[in-house]
């Protein structure tokens, strides 16, 4: 049986940034979305396009989360935000978008610390073997934001 530690109210969305095509194979994100989902995350990507204006990209991302195959609690998670919050980007209230208090910088525990591709775990592999206050595997790190969002009622 899966944990639930991330198990969260409304599905993950995986948008990536400028320059990719994000599909569900071959995995932009590494082996952060196995990860997540052994641990009862709901996962979906964005599929946006990889050189897309701002305005194209949201509406992509807004038809996405409309979607109603396979999709349904994408579709739920936007009926409910809309009501309950009011104005949205397709994904989260303009209110829930502003930097809040839980902002802090990711480090490494390895000297060369966290580039971009360690970010996206494009290596697919721990960062390193060393212990300490900072990122040893990127997936736990993803794994710390997700628990902590389940624990918000998020």
């Amino acid at each position: 049986m899966l944990d639930q530690n991330c198990c969260t109210q409304y599905p993950l969305v995986l948008v990536h940034g400028v320059g990719f095509r994000d599909l569900k194979w071959p995995v932009y994100w590494g082996r952060i979305p196995k990860a997540l989902e052994q641990e009862g995350a709901c996962i979906s990507y964005g599929l946006q396009d990889s050189w897309g204006s701002v305005e194209t990209n949201a509406q992509a991302l807004a038809e996405r989360i409309d979607e109603p195959l396979s999709d349904i609690n994408l579709s739920t998670a936007n009926f409910v935000l809309n009501r309950i919050e009011g104005e949205n980007d397709g994904l989260v209230s303009v209110a829930s978008a502003s930097w809040g208090d839980r902002v802090h910088i990711l480090r490494s525990n390895a000297f060369r610390g966290l580039s971009h591709l360690d970010a996206i775990d494009l290596r697919r592999r721990p960062l390193t073997k060393k212990i300490g206050g900072g990122v040893s595997d990127i997936c736990e790190a993803y794994l710390n934001i997700v628990r902590d969002l389940k624990e918000r009622g998020l």
